[in-house]
């Protein structure tokens, strides 16, 4: 760890952690060998825990950080827990070593009875000197705790134990799937962009936050996934799902102006919930029959199979968008919430989201094989195989943005989502279906004639992006068409 050419106060450190591990000579000389010698046969596991940043349970970001903070944070996947970018070094931890030393290699007298862990911080200089001292706490073999200041001859090579300079950034193969129902992080992060940015889902997430939330982590996933599911027929669908982070939000039913889970099902006691964004469509892979057919076909849909250009090998039948809401009892029985499948999609966004499917069954299906049999720096090259192509296949959805007949500039679409947000917050507003213009408008109940009214011409434009994250409002006037 340290090596043999390690000054003399060095040693002296690893003399004394050997003296508090465990009081027998021969075992203090091996754990001091396996503290100073490189090639050692026996050596503890060593960590050095450097902060950067802050991390905190999101609740008490919201609760306690200034907005100007919690507008700069990153979600932690697998947890509830968010980070601060640039939080102030000065309120940062001091870094800290720990060893842990396994008893298994370390059993040479019958006293070891435990691992045995060691602690070592850098505290600040006390006197006028600036002499930089080292705390060190110490569980030993036979569970006792020990803790002791030393004064390092060396200050400056102490001082090197605790640097973050030499630790390598994590390699991208840890981003990789390990599993077949895994996606890529390039997949995972072109779905995100797609239900941020195309479908505008943000307002969902924000509408369920703080009202003073001045967070950018709006529609965060904690995972995305591919999957199958299967209808009243039982026939199979191709499913790409992704799962908001509890940040955002774990349910949305107040949005939809639906009871909350526990007073529609009153005899349950729930545990948790989730929100899931979905694209889903047939999936299945096609084939051509003969030679001279101009395309392939589905097994399923033959005649009726899609012609979807640049995706000639999956059908892409039935493709929609959909949004649940799912909850939990404490016998792990799953009760539905909302359920939003009536998202519009244009021809933009329809091709948008079979490529990303398609893409993410194509990978799914390649990458399969090599799990347990190929090497990470393998599977990484095939997950950049497939996000090159997919990322190539995105440039005709740009090209196709901007032929659309009406365009909105990204601050007209996120002004859109704050006039979204604030809607849904209230409750008041929802979706109705006017017979005689044959379209879905967004209105307001009328208490004085029992039926509906339009929010009016300002909120004209959330027609087109923002119309499908309303509920639905039934006029309770018969005549109103």
């Amino acid at each position: 760890m340290l090596g043999d050419s390690a000054a003399p106060g060095v040693e002296k450190m690893a003399k004394a952690l050997a003296g508090s591990l465990h009081g027998e000579v021969k075992l203090m000389e091996l754990i001091r060998g396996s503290i100073m010698e490189d090639e050692f046969k026996c050596k503890p596991l060593c960590r050095l825990v450097t902060p950067n940043t802050q991390s905190m349970h999101f609740s008490i970001m919201d609760a306690h950080q200034p907005n100007k903070r919690r507008k700069y944070t990153i979600s932690v996947r697998g947890s509830a827990n968010q980070v601060v970018l640039n939080w102030p070094c000065e309120m940062l931890p001091k870094p800290v070593i720990l060893l842990k030393f396994n008893m298994n290699d370390f059993k040479l007298v019958d006293s070891v009875k435990r691992n045995a862990e060691v602690e070592i911080r850098a505290l600040e200089p006390e006197n006028e000197k600036g002499e930089l001292h080292i705390k060190v706490t110490v569980m030993s073999f036979n569970g006792c705790k020990k803790e002791f200041t030393l004064v390092p001859n060396d200050a400056p090579l102490a001082q090197s134990l605790f640097s973050k300079d030499g630790i390598e950034a994590r390699q991208k193969t840890c981003l990789n799937p390990n599993t077949p129902n895994q996606l890529s992080f390039d997949m995972q992060r072109r779905f995100a962009e797609f239900w941020n940015n195309d479908l505008r889902a943000s307002p969902l997430a924000v509408a369920c936050q703080p009202a003073d939330s001045a967070s950018d982590r709006a529609l965060c996933f904690a995972n995305v996934s591919l999957n199958t599911s299967s209808d009243k027929l039982g026939v199979e669908r191709a499913v790409m799902r992704g799962v908001l982070h509890e940040s955002a939000t774990s349910c949305i039913c107040a949005l939809q102006n639906m009871q909350p889970i526990h007073k529609r099902f009153p005899g349950n006691t729930f545990t948790g919930s989730s929100v899931s964004m979905m694209i889903s469509m047939c999936g299945k892979r096609m084939h051509k029959e003969a030679p001279n057919m101009p395309h392939a076909t589905c097994p399923l849909h033959q005649s009726d199979t899609p012609v979807v250009p640049g995706i000639p090998d999956i059908c892409c039948q039935g493709t929609y968008c959909e949004v649940s809401c799912g909850h939990f009892t404490s016998n792990k029985q799953f009760k539905p919430g909302v359920n939003i499948r009536s998202i519009p999609l244009d021809d933009v966004s329809l091709l948008h989201a079979q490529l990303l499917l398609a893409s993410s069954i194509r990978c799914s299906n390649s990458l399969t094989p090599m799990f347990g049999k190929r090497k990470p720096d393998e599977i990484a090259m095939e997950c950049d195989s497939h996000s090159e192509r997919l990322n190539h296949q995105l440039e005709t959805i740009k090209r196709m943005k901007l032929s659309r007949s009406v365009k909105y500039t990204e601050e007209e679409l996120a002004e859109m989502d704050k006039i979204t947000t604030t809607l849904l917050r209230s409750g008041k507003a929802g979706q109705h279906y006017v017979k005689s213009k044959r379209q879905t408008v967004l209105v307001t109940r009328n208490t004085k004639t029992g039926g509906v009214s339009s929010l009016g011409p300002q909120y004209e434009n959330l027609k087109q992006y923002h119309k499908w994250m309303f509920p639905s409002i039934e006029s309770a006037n018969p005549n109103e068409k």
